[in-house]
């Protein structure tokens, strides 16, 4: 925690000459058979001095377990030489976070016996307090081979002084070395909160222990650790306290002028209180800014504040002539009069960061600098100068990383360009593509603005690239770029619902909500990323109960059916699949697996495969993430480490491509399961909306191929399957029991009955009760607070015509009621006499008017020829392939050309209006729910469906006749026309892939 002791190493082994002596008796009597012993340590420089010393003596080897260790046997037989070592001693596993540790433990308390059989010598396993109660909770049998734990412990005079010398150099840090580097728009960088909560808080413990009371000084300077360390964890309210009462002490002692005692032994200065107190102004408005960004109801008051400490810090600053620090310190400030929009503030700050930055030669910083001018210039439609500063505000990091380039080494500039460019960057092409946007060339603006909707991450600053997308969509449909704007609105639609700003997301599929930065927090495992409105509507039940099916050993195949709409695939992309991530049955990590399409399903599996075993190639990436190939539906944001456009690649010539591997076959994957089963893992195969295996799949024999698949897997220990369909496909599943049972049959083995009860898992509508839940829990989380009597109105709405509500009919009213800013039961009656289908209606329009305008007429007449009545005049949604709606467009004389279709097609897909079901040798289009069919309808004229319908007796009747008919001969000349122009665009594309 410090570079000066007042200790000794030589002292400190002395200390602890006991548990010396008790650890080498142990290592010497057991030499040369397996032994486990536990070594009970809290602090680094303590435990790194006991090992050396045994190290340096020959003997024992040293193992620094690695940050994404999966199996404590593996790890330590990887790392073994030819010649076992005389003793081991395993370091390392306090670094790992509380499930990973879990499920080390639990795995090595599985393999116990493997220890004994493997390793012919003593180890020794280095634990720290925590890590040992988790160890006799979670490896009890392991722990049984090892007696008492051995302590090794710091004398209290080593903790007073580690403790004042630790905490005076985090005040130092702060103020000298770490300045806003570690700061960005949305969190604090905490660095060494994992020591906060460790060493600190050990050493804390250990001096109660002992019966000594920490001194007022260091009382306070332990306030503000606390304080960093929860507000790293945030827990706000109590990171505030701390933080505050660490202030008041700071502030009494300026205000009594006292001074502290030098410490000759620290190579770190003593602080004086003053500079402590504006630390903790510092710390406390980044409480506020943070706090600002959590609670979005109280972020105007939050931003108040936080500017009254930035102030009340630079103030200090200036009074005291430290412009290093002013010029370190003055972007906190920059930031809040920016959210704020206090133009002429930040323009005033910008060019006093510009003198001091030129000053202190700081390049990244001065960059930031003309990055606020620029936005000022901006903000008063002065074009040019905006263009001119984001210019040099990229010029500038263009020639930071020149000088990094010819300097190596500068592990400042490199830690400060590496900020830059994630957070900086992409501010900085956003702000030249708005001003490019309003001078002489739209088009490469546009390609600015694409490399800023890259180079921003929602992770780190959500406002500013909700504000990318949103500028983006803007041109792109002022430009007459309808797909284009559509792509990105649907981008900016997922970011808002994933990060909870919208409350519905409309007719797509419920996907995990994330939070930024700044709002991760430890939850219970198998809730913690489950969308809120799984929780809240009591689909938490279902996903609980598939959880439960998973988790038993009698229970390998789960088939969950439910009708359209009602929800499959959200419950498993926003339920199902955050939950597994939280199962360690008997210490197994659990590797869910999402396939979504099936034209390739070998191929599918394996690249979802792929992914969720890339952790554990990488120590860089989050252990357990759910893999997935093929979603339509809630695609992951693109991260500003994604490839940009062609505009901004480098010029550095690709490598060559790696060689062709061979295509994944059943065999080669059911290999890769068993290999990961045999490394302690847990395979959940999880095939959503299977009803288009039996569109993409139209021969039997391809079928019987999974079939047979799907029977190896089910009879694997450790690799369970899911498969969801709609229920009116659920016959289909006959013929895969009928083959599956045909292919092994096994004496005294029941045969598989796909379609029992203990197999199958019904989805249900919501009932009133759990809409109503799901309404409160989004519309709060979102601040989007709707009156309880609207919610009342609603769910009666909903629910009037069935009895419950269909999940995505609440989600497309919901979501239309947000965006026209609804929030009384007076403003919804104001929609008219039926608010619900007005809002449904208009809900149709806003897609249709993505489409663009020229193609508006186009789009609604596609969507009301995917509707018809029957004999009965009963509304229905009928399922056409795309050559019938253009033979139909062609009979209504309605003008378009093909690629135009393509898009309307597309974004009535892409919005969740139409399903696009394939099949073979064309797709077919639907509308998503019957209900949506009378609300198109009532849109359209009747001259429409009048229309519509006289052409259509007209082309039987025409057809019948001769052809020497003038009207028959049109007709088949419209045919021959409608086929000519699929034809050139066929064409088309075969010439584009050549």
């Amino acid at each position: 925690m410090a570079d000066s002791y007042p200790h000794s190493d030589t002292e400190l082994l002395q200390h602890n000459q006991v548990s010396l002596a008790e650890l080498k008796t142990v290592l010497r009597r057991e030499a040369g058979e397996f032994s486990l012993t536990i070594a009970a340590c809290n602090y680094h420089r303590l435990r790194d001095l006991v090992v050396n010393d045994f190290v340096q003596a020959n003997q024992a080897q040293r193992l620094r377990l690695p940050f994404n260790i999966t199996s404590l046997v593996d790890t330590i037989q990887a790392n073994l030489g030819e010649v076992p070592p005389p003793s081991l001693m395993v370091t390392g596993l306090e670094q790992l976070k509380e499930a990973e540790l879990m499920a080390v433990l639990k795995g090595a308390n599985l393999s116990r016996d493997e220890f004994r059989k493997h390793f012919p010598f003593p180890i020794v396993l280095w634990m720290t307090e925590r890590v040992r109660q988790e160890f006799i909770r979670y490896a009890p049998d392991l722990r049984s081979f090892s007696p008492s734990a051995i302590l090794f412990t710091l004398p209290p005079s080593e903790l007073i002084q580690a403790l004042h010398a630790g905490t005076n150099q985090f005040f130092f840090n702060s103020l000298e070395r770490e300045g806003d580097r570690n700061l960005t728009t949305t969190t604090l960088r905490l660095k060494g909160s994992d020591v906060l909560r460790s060493e600190v808080e050990f050493a804390i413990q250990d001096l109660i222990a002992s019966g000594i009371t920490p001194d007022p000084d260091l009382e306070a300077s332990l306030d503000f650790l606390r304080g960093r360390a929860a507000h790293s964890r945030l827990e706000m309210d109590a990171a505030r306290n701390y933080y505050e009462r660490s202030l008041a002490y700071w502030q009494a002692q300026v205000e009594a002028d006292v001074q502290p005692e030098p410490d000759v032994t620290s190579p770190i200065p003593t602080l004086p209180p003053a500079d402590k107190r504006a630390v903790l102004w510092l710390h406390l408005g980044l409480w506020w800014r943070n706090y600002a960004v959590l609670q979005r109801g109280t972020y105007p008051s939050a931003l108040r504040q936080a500017r009254q400490y930035f102030e009340k810090l630079l103030r200090y600053f200036r009074e005291e002539d430290h412009y290093t620090r002013l010029a370190h310190f003055l972007h906190v400030l920059a930031e809040v009069l920016q959210k704020q929009r206090d133009w002429e503030k930040l323009e005033a700050l910008a060019v006093e960061g510009i003198t001091l930055h030129q000053q202190t030669a700081d390049t990244i910083r001065l960059a930031r600098d003309h990055g606020f001018l620029a936005e000022v210039a901006l903000i008063r439609e002065d074009w040019l100068t905006a263009q001119s500063e984001a210019n040099q505000a990229l010029a500038l990091l263009k020639r930071a990383q020149a000088t990094l380039a010819d300097n190596p080494a500068a592990i400042d500039l490199a830690n400060a360009l590496e900020i830059a460019n994630s957070f900086q960057r992409g501010w900085y092409r956003f702000l030249l593509g708005e001003a490019q946007m309003h001078l002489t060339d739209p088009e490469q603006a546009i390609q600015y603005l694409e490399a800023a909707r890259w180079e921003t991450d929602p992770e780190f600053d959500l406002t500013l690239h909700r504000h990318v997308l949103e500028e983006l969509i803007h041109h792109h449909f002022e430009l007459g770029h309808y797909w284009e704007a559509f792509d990105v609105k649907q981008e900016l639609r997922q970011v808002e619902y994933r990060y909870n700003l919208r409350a519905f997301i409309g007719a797509g599929t419920v996907q995990p909500h994330q939070r930024t930065a700044i709002a991760q927090r430890l939850d219970d495992a198998t809730h913690a990323n489950v969308a809120a409105e799984i929780q809240a509507s009591g689909r938490l039940q279902d996903v609980e109960a598939l959880v439960k099916r998973l988790q038993s050993d009698q229970i390998q195949l789960v088939i969950i059916h439910g009708p359209s709409g009602v929800g499959k695939s959200s419950i498993l992309s926003a339920g199902l699949l955050p939950a597994v991530q939280g199962l360690y049955p008997q210490g197994r990590t659990t590797l869910p697996l999402l396939v979504q399409t099936y034209g390739n399903w070998q191929q599918g599996l394996a690249s979802a495969l792929d992914e969720a075993l890339a952790p554990w190639q990488s120590s860089d990436s989050a252990q357990g993430k759910p893999a997935t190939f093929g979603s339509a539906q809630g695609k992951s944001t693109p991260k500003h480490t994604d490839t940009p456009p062609p505009l901004f690649q480098s010029s550095t010539p690709l490598p060559s491509p790696p060689p062709p591997t061979p295509p994944p076959t059943p065999e080669s994957l059911l290999n890769r399961f068993r290999q990961g089963v045999a490394k302690n893992r847990f395979f959940i195969l999880i095939f959503d909306q299977f009803e288009e295996f039996f569109f993409d799949r139209t021969e039997l024999a391809d079928r019987r191929v999974f079939y047979e698949f799907l029977q190896k897997c089910i009879d694997q220990p450790w690799v369970k399957v899911v498969l969801a369909l709609r229920e009116d496909y659920l016959h289909h599943l006959l013929e895969a029991e009928r083959i599956i049972n045909q292919i092994s049959p096994m004496a005294g083995v029941e045969d598989l009955d796909m379609l029992s009860r203990e197999v199958r898992y019904s989805l249900a509508n919501f009932s009133p009760a759990a809409a109503e839940a799901v309404i409160r829990q989004l519309t709060n989380a979102a601040h989007y607070p709707l009156e309880e009597a609207l919610v009342h109105r609603l769910v009666g709405d909903l629910s009037a015509e069935t009895g419950d509500v269909r999940p995505i009919e609440l989600q497309v009213v919901g979501a239309q009621l947000q965006r026209q800013e609804v929030h009384t039961l007076a403003q919804y009656e104001a929609l008219g006499a039926s608010p619900k289908e007005t809002l449904v209606q208009e809900f149709l329009a806003y897609v249709v008017h993505d489409c663009g305008p020229p193609n508006e007429r186009l789009a609604w007449v596609v969507l009301y020829l995917l509707t018809d009545e029957d004999r009965d005049q009963r509304l229905y949604r009928p399922l056409k392939t795309r050559e019938e709606i253009e033979y139909e467009l062609s009979l209504l004389e309605m003008p378009f050309e093909l690629d135009q279709l393509s898009m309307v097609l597309s974004i009535l897909v892409g919005s969740g209006l139409a399903f696009e079901i394939p099949e073979e040798p064309e797709a077919r289009y639907q509308l998503v729910h019957d209900y949506l069919v009378r609300y198109v309808r009532d849109v359209q004229t009747p001259g429409l469906m009048a229309e519509l319908h006289t052409v259509r007796s007209q082309e039987k009747g025409l057809m019948a006749q001769p052809l020497t008919d003038a009207k028959a001969a049109i007709l088949l000349l419209k045919k021959i026309r409608h086929w000519q122009q699929r034809m050139r665009l066929w064409l088309k594309k075969v010439w584009f892939l050549e």
